[in-house]
C-alpha cells in the first residue's frame, strides 16, 4: 500500500540544528584554522537554505519551466479543475522523492509517473495518464474506472464512506498492490484477472472474500469487514500473510488450508475458547496474533507447535510467560533426585579413617567454589563432613556461601547425604519474567516455597548425587551424612567416598 513515510519532510529548524550541532562538535576539538571555520559555516548555511527551498508546483508546468507531454497536461488540467485544486497547491516531487504531502505529482521525462489527489469526484481523467506507476485517490466517487494504465503498479483509494458499486479495473498488467479503504464494495468482487501480490480491502462492507489470482497473492488485508464466510480464501496457495482483524469471527470454521501461510492476524475477534485449526493445513505458520480476542491459549491443534509465536494481550502474555516459567521451575525441582526434608537429626555420629582435602577459589559473582575428595573407613549415625572454616578472609566472604554438587558412594551399608535447600519459585519466576506482583502471587502454591534439606541415599553399586547449599554450623562449612540400616534408622556404613564440586 502507498504510505507517506514518517519524517519525510524535515523542518528548516531541524536541518539548521544539524549544521549547528556540527559547529558545536568542532568546538570540542583543537582550535581549527580560520579557513576551517569558514568551510563549516558555508556548509551549514547551504544545508539550511537548500533544505528549506520549497518544491516546485504545477505552476512550473504552466510557465513552461518543466516539460509535460500535451496529453498529460490536458488530463492534469482537467483533474485539478474537477478537484478544485489550484496549480500552486499541487507540489511536484523531486527525483529522489516518492511520496509527499497531498496533493502531489511526480513528472519524469515529461510524463506524470506518480499522482496523489484529494477531493476527487470523477476519475475519468486519470485514465489518460498512461505512464502512471503509482496513484492515490481520496474523495467521494461512486465509480472507479481505470483502463489501459499499463505501467500502474500501486493503486490506493480512500473513500469517504461512499458506495463504490462500480469498480472496473482492467488492462492493468503491472498492478501489484491494491488498497481500498472505507468504500462500500459490491459482494462477489472478482479481481482474479489482476496479478495482485498485496491487497488491502479494509472497512469495505464485505461479507465474503473476493476472488484473486491464487498464484500471485502473497498478502491480504480484510480487516474491518463483517465476513460471513471464509470460503473465498480457498486455493490461495501462495498466500503468506492474512489479516482478519475485527471481522466478527467466533470460530474458524471454513478457513481453508493455506500451505504457504506464515502469518495469521486475528486480533479484535470474539473467538470462542474452543476454536481450533488443523495443523496440517498450515505447515508454514510462524506467527499468530490473538490480541484482543480474550483467548489465553493457541487454537486447538496448534498448541504443540514449538516454532509458533503467538501474540496475546500484554497482560495475558505476561501471565502466560510467568506461568510457563513457573511450571518449568516446578518441574525442575520435582524431577531433582532425592527427597525434601525439613530438618535433620542431631549430628552426634562419628566418622573414622578420613582421608582427603578441599580446595577453595572464588568463582562467578564472587561466590566461593569448593572441590573436595574424601574417603572414610566408616560412618556411624549422623555426622558433619567439614569442608572449611567460616573465616572472614575466605574467598566466599561477601560473595555468598557456595553451592555444591556432591556424589556419595558406599561399599557396605547405606548412607544418606543432605544438602541445604531454600527456594521461593514464585520470586524466582518473577525475577526471570519481570511479571507484576499481582500476577505472581495469584499463582502461588504452598510447595513453591521451601526451606530445609534435600536428601539422597547411596547404596553399594548405586552412587547418589545431590545439589544444593552447604551448612554453616559451629564455625564450619559442612555437609551432613547419615548411615542407615534397612529400616532407615541410624547404623554404620563402610568404605565411603565423597566427591564435592561447584554446582
Amino acid at each position: 500500500m502507498v504510505r507517506d513515510p514518517v519524517g519525510a519532510n524535515l523542518s528548516c529548524h531541524g536541518q539548521f540544528s544539524v549544521g549547528r550541532s556540527l559547529i558545536e562538535a568542532t568546538r570540542r576539538q583543537p582550535r581549527p584554522s580560520l579557513r576551517w571555520w569558514r568551510l563549516v559555516a558555508t556548509m551549514s548555511l547551504a544545508s539550511w537554505l537548500f533544505g528549506c527551498a520549497k518544491p516546485p508546483t504545477y505552476e512550473a508546468v504552466l510557465n513552461g519551466d518543466i516539460a509535460l507531454a500535451a496529453s498529460d497536461r490536458e488530463a492534469m488540467d482537467s483533474l485539478l479543475v474537477a478537484c478544485d485544486i489550484s496549480p500552486a497547491e499541487l507540489s511536484l516531487l523531486p527525483e529522489d522523492r516518492e511520496y509527499g504531502a497531498d496533493p502531489y505529482a511526480k513528472i519524469e521525462n515529461g510524463r506524470t509517473t506518480r499522482l496523489s489527489l484529494a477531493g476527487v469526484t470523477d476519475t475519468e481523467g486519470v485514465g489518460r495518464l498512461d505512464h502512471l506507476r503509482a496513484l492515490r485517490l481520496s474523495g467521494s466517487f461512486p465509480r472507479l474506472r481505470l483502463h489501459g494504465l499499463e505501467s500502474l503498479a500501486v493503486l490506493e483509494v480512500l473513500s469517504e464512506n461512499e458506495s463504490l458499486r462500480h469498480l472496473e479495473l482492467s488492462d492493468l498488467p503491472e498492478l501489484r498492490s491494491l488498497s481500498i479503504h472505507g468504500a462500500d464494495l459490491p459482494d462477489n468482487l472478482d479481481l482474479s484477472a489482476l496479478a495482485l501480490q498485496t491487497v488491502s480491502l479494509t472497512h469495505c462492507g464485505l461479507q465474503s472474500a473476493p476472488r484473486f489470482d491464487p498464484a500471485a497473492l502473497s498478502e491480504l488485508f480484510l480487516s474491518g469487514n463483517q465476513l460471513a464466510s471464509l470460503d473465498g480464501l480457498a486455493g490461495l496457495d501462495a498466500l503468506e500473510r492474512l489479516h482478519l482483524s475485527n471481522v466478527g469471527l467466533k470460530r474458524l470454521i471454513g478457513l481453508p488450508d493455506l500451505p504457504s501461510l506464515r502469518g495469521l492476524y486475528l486480533s479484535s475477534n470474539p473467538l470462542q475458547s474452543d476454536v481450533a485449526l488443523d495443523p496440517d493445513g498450515f505447515p508454514e505458520l510462524m506467527s499468530l496474533d490473538l490480541s484482543r480476542t480474550g483467548l489465553r491459549a493457541a487454537p486447538l491443534g496448534l498448541r504443540d507447535r514449538q516454532d509458533l509465536r503467538v501474540q496475546f494481550e500484554p497482560e495475558v502474555a505476561e501471565t502466560l510467560d510467568f506461568l510457563d516459567t513457573l511450571e518449568r521451575l516446578r518441574q525442575t525441582h520435582l524431577e531433582a533426585p532425592g527427597d525434601l526434608v525439613e530438618r535433620v537429626g542431631a549430628t552426634s555420629g562419628t566418622i573414622r579413617g578420613q582421608k582427603g582435602r578441599c580446595t577453595w577459589k572464588t568463582g562467578t559473582h564472587r561466590r566461593a567454589e569448593v572441590s573436595c575428595r574424601f574417603t572414610y573407613e566408616s560412618v556411624r549415625g549422623t555426622a558433619l563432613v567439614r569442608l572449611g572454616e567460616t573465616d572472614p578472609a575466605m574467598p566466599f566472604q561477601g560473595g555468598g556461601s557456595p553451592r555444591v554438587e556432591a556424589t556419595l558412594t558406599v561399599g557396605e551399608g547405606q548412607v544418606a547425604l543432605y544438602a541445604k535447600q531454600e527456594y521461593d519459585l514464585i520470586a524466582l519466576a518473577k525475577v526471570i519474567t519481570g511479571a507484576s506482583e499481582e500476577v505472581a502471587e495469584a499463582a502461588r502454591q504452598s510447595e513453591d516455597t521451601f526451606q530445609g534439606f534435600r536428601r539422597v541415599v547411596a547404596r553399594p553399586g548405586r552412587p547418589a548425587t545431590v545439589q544444593g547449599g552447604v551448612v554453616m554450623l559451629g564455625g564450619h562449612v559442612a555437609l551432613i551424612v547419615e548411615a542407615l540400616d534397612d529400616n532407615g534408622l541410624g547404623a554404620e556404613a563402610r568404605d565411603v567416598t565423597l566427591l564435592v564440586g561447584p554446582q
